[in-house]
């Protein structure tokens, strides 16, 4: 029961942090592209790529100039999504040790 219990739990984290992880990529992107001046019609083409996360490519049609600005974003936007991810993460395992200490009790030892 534990070993299945615990696979079902990794499927659902992975499912829900990967998730997230676009999520936080996709808010990190848009305020990204902000500063860089795109029309609409490119913006959405540099944000379709969004769900590539770490392997998004920069569209074709925009111009050198743009291109490195939005490559720049992309590796910035990652690097943001990951640390978010990792702040969530660590804070769950902190958590779920302080839960352990909290919850789990060694009633042999008081019996003692």
């Amino acid at each position: 029961m534990n070993n299945a219990v615990t696979r079902i739990a990794n499927v659902f984290a992975n499912a829900i942090f990967g998730a997230l992880a676009v999520l936080f990529f996709t808010g990190a992107l848009q305020h990204q592209l902000k500063d860089i001046k795109l029309d609409n019609k490119d913006k959405q083409a540099v944000m379709a790529q969004a769900t590539d996360l770490g392997n998004a490519k920069v569209p074709e049609h925009i111009s050198l100039n743009n291109k490195i600005l939005v490559e720049k974003s992309y590796h910035e936007s990652f690097i943001s999504a990951y640390a978010n991810i990792m702040r969530i993460s660590g804070f769950l395992g902190f958590l779920g040790a302080l839960m352990a200490v909290i919850f789990i009790k060694n009633k042999a030892i008081k019996k003692e």
